[in-house]
């Protein structure tokens, strides 16, 4: 029995539900990309019908490296196309749709047929259903920023907030990424009104404001650990391993990666038995409660093979592999988000209740 699922959102205090997606590489890179290196110049993407398929191709002037910096950080590190490609009937990625959009995505006004439902926008360059006629600048404004063309707040479900510690560069390749996938033709309804008009976007949550790496700078795995915080940020990590808040910013800021986000185990299409009818993220801080005693190649393994360090498979919503995106991480990546989180204080978020995934 395999499992596919990816990232589902509870918001409000019972907000509505954000249902995970399939947790499929979509993508692998036959050449893994140049590494991030250490700087950063700057600080998810956007927030039915019958689909045709158009073609495409990179656009003008964007060099294919570039473009090959996006695909992996789109489908693997920040996993857009999970919440932004619809599924088939085994909840598999439909192949010929990626970032194709999703319709009735997350309702925010559970109940009310008339309210709260907000679609996954579709992404693709279609001039009538996607990003077509949104400049290279609007779509890297929406990432970074979480506006949308017309400077209108994007709803925090979203992980813009996040994403808003992308570099420049990364950026840039995301949207060149974006820009030259094929054009598929999957209009989407409009989404209905919340109970709740947002007058801004969430501010950001700045690298300075995440954890800090407890290392000195000429120790042997501070670059790597550096990296590593990068990656663990952009993508948005923090948004499933963090328990909710009732302010502008929607996570608990004094137990960033601490755990214990619940997630309703029917939500995510899962039986119970064989899961709990209740998952809760993991603590990720090495905590005597999370990962005090992991090395950095457990959780490399964790990530790409989707294996605890005690033999256990992941539960969903964790995109870990070898069906997940992080199944695309590079060694590299991988090892550099767990000398990360090895080396971050601890935070105490008490004892959370494990889940085992059942064997395939």
């Amino acid at each position: 029995m395999k499992f596919y699922w990816r990232r589902m959102f509870l918001r409000n205090a019972g907000l509505g539900v954000l249902f995970f997606c399939v947790q499929m590489s979509v993508a692998c890179q036959k050449k893994a990309p140049e590494q991030m290196g250490e700087s950063q110049s700057e600080s998810s993407i956007l927030g039915g019908s019958e689909m045709k398929n158009q073609g495409g191709g990179p656009p003008s002037g964007a060099d294919s490296e570039v473009i090959a910096r996006g695909s992996y950080l789109a489908n693997t590190v920040m996993g857009c196309g999970d919440c932004h490609t619809p599924r088939d009937a085994t909840g598999a990625f439909k192949k010929d749709a990626l970032f194709a959009g999703v319709s009735n995505f997350v309702d925010l006004v559970p109940g009310d047929p008339e309210m709260g439902a907000l679609a996954a926008p579709n992404l693709t360059p279609s001039v009538d259903a996607g990003l077509g006629k949104w400049t290279a600048a609007q779509i890297k404004a929406s990432i970074v920023k979480g506006v949308d063309k017309h400077g209108e707040p994007l709803h925090p479900v979203m992980p813009y907030w996040l994403y808003s510690n992308l570099t420049g560069e990364d950026a840039d390749a995301i949207v060149a990424y974006l820009q030259s996938i094929p054009v598929v033709e999957n209009k989407l309804p409009p989404n209905q009104p919340t109970d709740k008009k947002l007058a801004a976007p969430a501010p950001p949550l700045t690298m300075q404001n995440l954890p800090q790496i407890q290392l000195d700078p000429g120790d042997s795995v501070y670059k790597e650990a550096h990296r590593g915080q990068y990656l663990v940020a952009i993508g948005a990590c923090a948004d499933c391993h963090t328990q909710e808040a009732t302010s502008s910013i929607p996570i608990q800021l004094n137990k960033i990666y601490a755990g214990g986000r619940s997630f309703a185990a029917a939500g995510l299409g899962l039986m119970s038995p064989p899961f709990p009818m209740t998952i809760y993220s993991s603590n990720l801080t090495p905590d005597v409660n999370g990962l005090q005693d992991w090395t950095a190649e457990d959780v490399r393994a964790a990530l790409k093979d989707g294996i605890d360090r005690d033999g256990q498979g992941i539960c969903p919503p964790m995109p870990s592999g070898p069906h997940g995106t992080y199944a695309g991480l590079t060694d590299e990546d991988a090892l550099a988000m767990g000398h990360y989180l090895l080396n971050i204080p601890p935070t105490d978020n008490g004892v959370i209740e494990g889940c085992a995934a059942p064997k395939e």
